[in-house]
């Protein structure tokens, strides 16, 4: 952030502050300590004067910001760049704290009502370039829908007309983004680990993972997580790199987009943490010359293309030159799978005559069952089914024992007749 954006902040502010402080003298000239009305805690800050700012909560170590050579860095973040909206936002937030009448001005209150440097809630120095607080705020507890407040090194106490807050986080004030890429914009991605490399091409929407081995399969679409791993990369923790020397970046991860811009992160694994540094490269060499005669409105907006594709690469390279990154675990592992991870065995599956014959010989052994329980019934089964059947009674309602002995005696008899014609014919032969 230069120190021209930060001063017109300032004046603004400070033109709102000359704005009620002429509506008070014209009111009855009572100053803002004796009145109901409401003004601004700092009248006016002059940034040019400022060369750094603290920002201390309840807890926990403050929030240095630093500015050298007119730009502003987070000291407590190894000097990384501030992001300027989030600077802004945070100085335009203790610019904007209005006040009514004093509360109190007895310092032996101040501890019960948390504004002493202590216990306060906020603590926000701006600090000249010999350490000297130019101004600040100190916020206490709450109070209705406002909080206890007073400017550094001042003993009146007010109730701010609306409630406090500030981030007291040094991540708050970067941006800790690194890259977003939309997967559809993804060509395909190299990804090397110690075991070795893989890639994964993406055609027209068609993702597939390259060199998969025979009897292998892709598991599930676990390796579209990896072609996707750029689309949002943020940082938890950054360094200079010149700090960080005993990183062994094993992993390296290479993205190329569909517009000819290449990403590369390269990945150190240090305990149970990843860091990251990365490049970008937009790998269209075409020379942009502009021609002597009219250029059609299409060719223009190819080479604007290219020129701005050209210039982010660079702006990438510009930023991130010098640094390393610690990654959340789920960004650095998508970024750093193993190709072993990505597949699996394609699962057997039964042939179909494997199935007839397996039912066939279901058939076969219902058959053999039922031979081996016939010859298990054996004799006295039979006997007794005869039994049975001989109990059973015939058509005419007699039982079958009396019915054999009918036809027993109907046969005797008619022997006994057959040998008497026998008989009567032997005696007429022999007259």
């Amino acid at each position: 952030m230069t120190d021209k954006k930060l001063s017109i902040l300032a004046i603004a502010a400070l033109a709102a502050v000359v704005l009620v402080t002429a509506q008070s003298m014209f009111t009855g000239g009572q100053s803002r300590e004796d009145s109901d009305q409401i003004t601004y805690l700092i009248q006016g800050l002059d940034m040019d004067m400022v060369s750094g700012i603290s920002i201390k909560g309840s807890s926990g170590e403050p929030v240095s910001i630093i500015k050298e050579d007119g730009e502003y860095y987070v000291e407590s973040l190894s000097g990384y760049p501030v992001k300027v909206s989030k600077l802004n936002e945070m100085i335009s937030k203790c610019l904007d704290v209005k006040i009514g009448k004093v509360y109190t001005t007895n310092p032996s209150n101040f501890e019960d009502l948390e504004v002493t440097k202590d216990k306060a809630r906020y603590n926000i120095q701006f600090l000249a370039s010999d350490g000297k607080v130019v101004t600040g705020l100190i916020v206490g507890k709450n109070k209705g829908s406002g909080n206890y407040v007073r400017k550094f090194a001042d003993n009146n106490v007010y109730v701010s007309e609306e409630s406090f807050f500030a981030s007291t986080s040094a991540n708050s004030y970067v941006e800790r983004n690194i890259v977003k890429v939309e997967g559809t914009d993804v060509e395909k991605v190299s990804v090397k680990t110690p075991e070795g490399s893989y890639e994964i091409t993406n055609e027209n929407g068609s993702k597939k993972l390259i060199g998969i081995p025979e009897g292998m399969q892709t598991k599930g679409t676990d390796f579209h997580s990896v072609l996707d791993a750029l689309g949002r990369v943020n940082f938890t923790d950054v360094a200079k790199a010149s700090e960080m020397t005993e990183l062994n970046f094993e992993y390296k991860y290479v993205s190329l987009l569909n517009d000819s811009t290449v990403y590369t992160f390269e990945i150190a694994k240090k305990g149970k943490d990843y860091w990251a540094k990365c490049s970008a490269e937009f790998t269209n060499k075409e020379k942009v010359i502009k021609k002597n005669e009219v250029e059609s409105e299409e060719e223009l907006k190819k080479k604007e293309e290219i020129l701005l594709k050209r210039e982010a690469a660079a702006k990438f390279n510009d930023r991130h030159e010098g640094w390393v990154y610690k990654l959340p675990s789920w960004n650095a592992k998508n970024l750093t799978k193993h190709f072993d991870d990505l597949i699996e065995k394609i699962p057997e599956e039964k042939p179909t005559e494997k199935v007839e014959d397996a039912q066939g010989q279901t058939a076969e052994k219902a058959t053999a069952e039922e031979k081996s329980q016939d010859s298990t019934e054996g004799p006295a089964a039979k006997q007794s089914a005869e039994q049975t059947s001989e109990k059973e009674p015939s058509e005419n309602g007699e039982s079958k024992p009396a019915e054999q002995q009918k036809k027993k005696g109907s046969a005797e008899q008619n022997d006994k007749q057959t040998e008497g014609n026998d008989n009567n014919q032997t005696a007429e032969e022999s007259e």
